[in-house]
């Protein structure tokens, strides 16, 4: 459902290495990285997989798209398994969205 990218392939070795996906406990990508799950993408300058909570943490920059909707955060987490996520915004950086109902419509009316 959910895939990382560091822009040069690195993860997508990583994970057919991977088979037993249940003896991790976490994953870290740093750099450009990009997560996509389903219509939702995110990038970031940091990632963290929690696989017994079943999330990624985003830091450094977090971004996530859902269609044309836009979030930018201190923190964002994606809660793999519940189609939800959580953000943390800092004085510096407050939580800001941008939501495009006008295209909403338009997708419900096809």
């Amino acid at each position: 459902k959910a895939g990382v990218s560091t822009g040069d392939g690195r993860a997508k070795k990583l994970a057919k290495k991977l088979e037993n996906v249940s003896q991790i406990k976490s994953i870290t990508a740093s750099g450009n990285v990009k997560i996509v799950q389903n219509e939702r993408m995110a990038v970031a300058g940091k990632a963290l997989y929690d696989n017994a909570k079943r999330t990624i943490t985003l830091t450094e920059g977090p971004r996530l798209w859902q269609g044309t909707d836009v979030m930018v955060a201190n923190t964002i987490i994606i809660y793999l398994d519940e189609n939800r996520v959580a953000s943390q915004g800092g004085e510096e950086n407050p939580i800001r969205f941008k939501i495009n109902p006008e295209q909403q419509k338009k997708e419900k009316e096809k």
